[in-house]
């Protein structure tokens, strides 16, 4: 079986995972925490039994979208980034890292992967926004799901080690998404990807 049909699978099963944690909300607390929990295992399980290639590799159907080259005309609702060809749009509603990636693919786009040239733009954009969520951790399009430790923008990049907040990040109870965290003056940060945070989208 291809690559492609690996990512097509294992984007279903995020989905159908989403939705499967919607469906339980009016469930107890507890039985909450077990079912989130599970999820996240096995989805981080699955995504590596599922990665049969490298982003390195050669293959044909690579395992990240091509880098994210536009003409600057943005849709309704995003803003044009002043040094970049690429849209964003700041989003205050609360939502899991893999729904904030599902409203972010609706869009046309993804989860922002952050640059050096870009970087304190967005720290400095989280900072000013306000939003319904109970904190103003906001989610970006990194994470360690696929090999536990390394670190990757959702466009194939590595994250640089500058980025990250003192000590961090420090896989605290099974933190496989990446934020730029409120309370280390939006550096980035590990966390739960069941966790419901503001998010910040990019499309070409």
């Amino acid at each position: 079986m291809s690559t492609c049909i690996y990512l097509f699978i294992l984007d279903l099963l995020l989905m159908m995972a989403s939705c499967a944690t919607k469906s339980i909300e009016n469930d107890d607390d507890n039985s909450l925490m077990d079912v989130d929990n599970e999820e996240s295992t096995d989805l981080k399980m699955l995504d590596r039994i599922l990665s049969d290639s490298s982003c390195n590799s050669d293959d044909k159907c690579p395992c990240v979208k091509p880098q994210c080259i536009g003409s600057g005309k943005c849709p309704a609702g995003y803003s044009s980034h002043p040094d970049e060809k690429f849209c964003y749009k700041f989003y205050n509603e609360c939502k899991t890292w893999a729904e904030a990636r599902q409203v972010c693919r609706r869009d046309g786009g993804d989860l922002i992967s952050l640059k050096t040239i870009n970087f304190a733009f967005f720290k400095e954009l989280s900072k000013q926004q306000t939003g319904v969520c109970s904190l103003p951790t906001v989610w970006v399009g990194l994470s360690d799901i696929s090999v536990e430790g390394q670190w990757y923008w959702l466009n194939g990049e590595k994250v640089s080690t500058t980025f990250w907040a003192p000590n961090e990040p420090n896989n605290l109870g099974e933190e496989d998404c990446g934020c730029l965290e409120h309370w280390t003056s939006y550096n980035l940060n590990d966390r739960k990807c069941t966790d419901s945070f503001r998010f910040i989208c990019q499309i070409c």
